[in-house]
């Protein structure tokens, strides 16, 4: 069925997740098509050997497709009895109304200024100067703003 995949760690590229509390279950989330995003998998552990190469999951979500929000923090957390997970996902409707508004705005470029006289020489930006202007904390706010999701196993 289209709800059951077999993991190959060399085809699958894996992420987050976990082992359930009572070490019955692993949730993980893998990229199995690039242009839509994260999802989520369980594997349910009875029955697998160590000596394993293959194993099959299934997808939590098989009546729709939902992306998982990893921008911010492991998006799977399993509740401490083990029946259910808190999900950080992507609001799809929210990120297409941000998507259709960035497509109606006017591009504007400004040239780059950088002063290499004097200050001090840093290897990357530091957290106080990554936000430069209302566009940036728009896009901010967008990127990192999540809905959060009870799943039940």
């Amino acid at each position: 069925p289209n709800d059951t995949h077999v993991v190959d760690s060399e085809i699958v590229e894996f992420s987050s997740g976990g082992w359930s509390p009572d070490g019955k279950k692993m949730v993980f989330t893998a990229l199995i098509d690039p242009s839509f995003g994260l999802e989520l998998f369980i594997l349910d552990t009875e029955g697998i050997s160590p000596n394993d190469t293959h194993v099959v999951a299934k997808k939590a979500f098989r009546d729709r497709r939902v992306r998982l929000h990893s921008a911010i923090g492991d998006p799977v957390k399993w509740a401490p009895d083990s029946s259910r997970l808190l999900l950080q996902i992507v609001d799809e409707e929210r990120h297409a109304k941000f998507l259709n508004e960035q497509a109606t705005r006017p591009k504007f470029v400004s040239p780059a200024i950088e002063d290499f006289a004097g200050g001090q020489a840093a290897p990357a930006r530091t957290y106080q100067d990554l936000l430069k202007n209302a566009e940036d904390v728009e896009m901010f706010k967008h990127y990192a703003s999540c809905e959060l999701c009870i799943y039940d196993i």
